[in-house]
């Protein structure tokens, strides 16, 4: 699937804010939390709710910038970083990089009826069933919840 030309450049380095594991939020301790699907409206609202919080984000998705709702809201000029979660390899790369405390997944698949449809079977296990396994994978592999 990582043959779509998004969503994972060659090296993130770079590409993230300066975000320490813990962070010092006005006396409190603060974890780093990498969220998928950013763009979809569980991902948005899980972002803003780590901001109103005063948790670190890391917006993630398919593409290469923030694509979602253009809402003013914090999500919109949080971190982010383009992940391709059908792309293990990209997976590893980015959540590494990222190294957070935690990963709240919310990318998916969601057009119910058309995941019904034999020709988009295929791209709806990438990313409902192998996507979420190579994000479970990465995270068990560096110990992040």
């Amino acid at each position: 699937m990582a043959d779509r030309g998004r969503g994972c450049p060659d090296g993130v380095t770079g590409r993230f804010r300066s975000l320490p594991a813990i962070i010092k939020n006005g006396g409190n301790v603060s974890m780093k939390v990498l969220v998928t699907g950013v763009a979809g409206q569980l991902g948005h609202d899980v972002m803003n709710e780590l901001a109103g919080r005063g948790y670190e984000g890391i917006g993630s998705d398919i593409q290469e910038v923030y694509s979602g709702i253009q809402d003013g809201t914090a999500v919109t000029s949080m971190p982010y970083v383009p992940m391709d979660i059908t792309d293990a390899d990209c997976v590893k790369r980015v959540i590494s990089e990222a190294a957070p405390d935690a990963v709240v997944h919310c990318a998916a698949w969601t057009a119910v009826d058309l995941a019904e449809e034999e020709e988009k079977k295929p791209i709806v296990q990438a990313v409902n069933v192998d996507g979420t396994r190579n994000i479970a994978k990465v995270c068990k592999e560096l110990n992040c919840k």
